[in-house]
């Protein structure tokens, strides 16, 4: 993998590489999300884009170029949808003072990839330097588990031991790793205790019915039982994962 322009947002190397000249511009309809990118949230794009036509575009995205000359995005998807937003509003966009008109200054990664797994180590390695939410972190953290899993039962196994493959690939400390594991450990149990509630409340409300005779109570009050049961039993149903129609 190509350290030079997979360390994270506004790293030297990618600003180096802007002031050489090696910046190419690229028509933005040529450009394409990554479908493999579905792990980073893509909100605040407004603001970005605002930020942009303030302070201009600090760094170029970073792409990948395709057999029918258009280009996957590795790293930029919201710097992206922010230049793409200006130019469908009318806007110009500016980087090192030069304008842009409908195109992205981008730098193209040569690099061939061997599977969709390294393609996403190198989304993941770009985008080091970003601040993640609580779910952000335990996504990629299961991702790049079950991609040291795969590489290891297909014998590519990384030197070292997972929790410091996993913390080099996010660029975070080994301790950090630990902590993301305990969290999803953690939400297991939390989950296996969640279902046993919920299963003693089933157990309950079959309880009560169980000698429910009918003949006792008029329509009016049946109709008022079911009214109530129904969506008891829903809430119950939905916090297990289970959908009411597949009992």
């Amino acid at each position: 993998m190509n350290e030079n322009i997979t360390r994270g947002l506004f790293n030297p190397d990618s600003l180096n590489e802007a002031s050489k000249g090696t910046v190419k511009a690229i028509d933005y309809y040529l450009i394409k999300e990554n479908e493999l990118n579905d792990i980073y949230s893509q909100d605040d794009i407004e603001c970005l884009k605002d930020n942009i036509l303030e302070f201009q575009l600090s760094q170029p995205i970073i792409v990948k170029k395709n057999k029918n000359n258009s280009y996957t995005i590795i790293s930029g998807h919201r710097r992206f949808k922010a230049c793409k937003q200006i130019f469908e509003e009318g806007n110009k966009l500016m980087y090192f003072d030069k304008e842009y008109i409908n195109q992205i200054p981008c730098i193209i990664d040569n690099k061939e990839y061997e599977d969709t797994d390294d393609e996403i180590l190198a989304i993941v390695s770009s985008n080091a330097a970003r601040v993640l939410s609580s779910e952000e972190r335990k996504n990629i953290y299961l991702k790049l588990k079950d991609i040291y899993d795969r590489k290891c039962s297909q014998g590519k196994k990384p030197p070292g031991r997972e929790r410091e493959t996993i913390a080099s690939w996010m660029g975070i400390s080994q301790r950090t790793v630990t902590n993301y594991k305990k969290e999803l450990q953690n939400d297991v149990v939390q989950k296996q205790n969640n279902k046993g509630k919920y299963l003693k409340r089933l157990n309950s409300l079959e309880y009560r019915f169980t000698d429910f005779e009918t003949s006792q109570y008029s329509e009016e009050d049946i109709q008022e039982l079911k009214s109530a049961a129904i969506p008891a039993i829903n809430i119950i149903m939905q916090r297990l994962d289970i959908d009411l129609s597949e009992l």
